[in-house]
């Protein structure tokens, strides 16, 4: 996994990119990072599997309680993750998981299928919010 906020305020989240892989507890402090900005944002996510990868309990524990700290910063400044999933059969499959990951995480998610559409849903989650302050 890997934590790209260069693009800011896109973050990109690249679960697939396994020659620049960080461990899940460095890519938590990369995301504090963004949170520490106090600026909303748009989540981009590549490769997005819907079934979680085993993880080393002591690690799963430490994620989930990163989660819980963080949950209430994190669904007050992300204004959602946008997958883009070339695959219609691979929308589909994760739209049944959409639900699931916003009540664990605090934030929605939407499914793409191109980066135009991307782009123009980060633009528009984000609009919504400057129009709502």
């Amino acid at each position: 996994m890997v934590l790209d906020a260069s693009q800011f305020p896109i973050v990109s989240m690249h679960y697939d990119d396994h020659a620049n892989e960080r461990s899940p507890l460095e890519v938590l402090g990369d995301l504090a990072r963004v949170l520490d900005r106090r600026e909303p944002f748009v989540m981009f996510g590549f490769g997005f599997d819907s079934s979680p990868p085993k993880r080393d309990k002591a690690i799963a524990k430490q994620m989930n309680d990163w989660r819980k700290e963080n949950r209430e910063r994190l669904a007050s400044l992300c204004r959602g993750m946008v997958v883009v999933e070339p695959s219609a059969a691979k929308r589909l499959a994760l739209n049944a998981f959409r639900p699931v990951f916003a009540n664990y995480w605090g934030y929605g998610v939407h499914l793409v299928a191109t980066m135009d559409e991307a782009n123009e849903t980060a633009n528009r989650l984000l609009r919504a919010h400057e129009e709502a302050h």
